[in-house]
């Protein structure tokens, strides 16, 4: 949600945004792997805050001559947001095992805070059956030879990077969730947990979902 912002004030007048729905993963510089089909991914653009120009629409023709599904889109942040909600497991899939009993558990958590804090926020936000239509029938499929690591957060504690994207998605959950008074203690303890394991270069799937949620009800007033 903050690169249009940065974008707006760092002095430019014409800002698009683009809701990537794209499961790609970079194996090694030069090496990135897509797991969707039919189609690479979708990609909605727009103008920033809302609107479509003929921009937007050459911008989508020419992603659609690469092989790419989208639309322009003239409320392409109700789609961002929805895609923020989507993302904040993203965490919990990093900090836990796939074969975790309650990383379900948490990923559920961590989406409701999110739809209580955008609700209270105001934020126009597109449905989960809207997105479920729009995605259509793209699905990840298995890549002959990988195996797949699982989300962005995931692959950047496992390359190692020192730092990853959660202060962008499940730290505007906390933000916003101050700014309006609604309590967010899942993404603030996924917030800080997989900010430490970065920093520590901690592997990811090292937490148990269990503790993470104790922890998030410890701090509930």
């Amino acid at each position: 949600m903050t690169n249009e912002r940065w974008a707006h004030d760092a002095g430019f007048t014409d800002v698009y945004g683009t809701c990537v729905v794209l499961p790609a993963e970079l194996v090694e510089p030069g090496v990135v792997v897509n797991s969707f089909v039919p189609a690479p991914g979708r990609l909605d653009t727009g103008r920033w805050p809302d609107g479509v120009d003929e921009r937007a629409e050459r911008i989508v023709a020419d992603l659609g001559a690469a092989g790419f599904r989208g639309r322009p889109e003239p409320a392409v942040m109700r789609w961002k947001y929805r895609k923020l909600v989507q993302n904040l497991a993203n965490a919990a899939d990093a900090a836990c095992s796939p074969d975790d009993p309650d990383l379900a558990e948490l990923a559920r958590a961590a989406r409701a805070e999110g739809e209580r804090v955008i609700s209270a926020a105001g934020i126009a936000i597109a449905s989960r059956d809207e997105d479920a239509e729009r995605r259509g029938d793209l699905q990840i499929a298995p890549v002959p030879g990988r195996t797949r690591e699982g989300s962005s957060t995931r692959q950047s504690l496992r390359r190692g990077a020192g730092s990853v994207e959660v202060d962008h998605l499940n730290g505007e959950i906390v933000a916003l969730g101050a700014r309006h008074d609604v309590p967010t203690p899942v993404n603030a303890v996924l917030l800080a947990t997989v900010t430490q394991m970065a920093a520590a270069g901690e592997p990811p799937g090292a937490r148990r979902a269990a503790d993470l949620l104790a922890a998030a009800a410890a701090t509930t007033p």
